[in-house]
């Protein structure tokens, strides 16, 4: 968080806004990277505190997985990145088909409208079948 505190004032006079941000970016994603690999990691207690809550699921909790053949993992991480995917297209071609449709270009507007309401009925079909107590919980 404060690693683009750091670089900004050297940039700032150099690079104009948006430009800045590819090296804030840059510069912020090389610092995490760093501190990640030069700390210590979780301890493995913690870890399995946190997986008995949680239950994520994936390739690379196998390792806690394996310790804790009692808990199952959550599943469907395609699904729900389709979902995200969706959801995403929703909003921005929600946001701009009643922005067209503001600025006199209906049919456009009314083009993304169409495509906001098929990625909102992609969400809605796979939460439907995932099954809405599912979802509740």
């Amino acid at each position: 968080m404060i690693a683009p505190l750091i670089i900004l004032p050297f940039i700032k006079p150099l690079v104009e806004f948006p430009h800045t941000l590819f090296f804030i970016v840059g510069w912020s994603s090389t610092v995490w990277l760093v501190v990640t690999f030069l700390t210590k990691p979780t301890d493995e207690k913690t870890l399995i505190s946190f997986y008995e809550r949680i239950h994520p699921g994936g390739v690379l909790w196998k390792p806690i997985s394996d310790k804790l053949p009692h808990v199952k993992s959550d599943n469907g991480y395609t699904q729900l990145f389709i979902d995200w995917v969706a959801g995403c297209v929703l909003v921005i071609f929600t946001l701009f088909g009643f922005g067209k449709i503001i600025l006199g270009e209906q049919g456009t507007g009314f083009q993304f409208l169409f495509i906001a309401g098929c990625a909102g009925y992609v969400i809605y079909w796979h939460l439907s079948n995932m099954g809405w107590e599912k979802v509740v919980q």
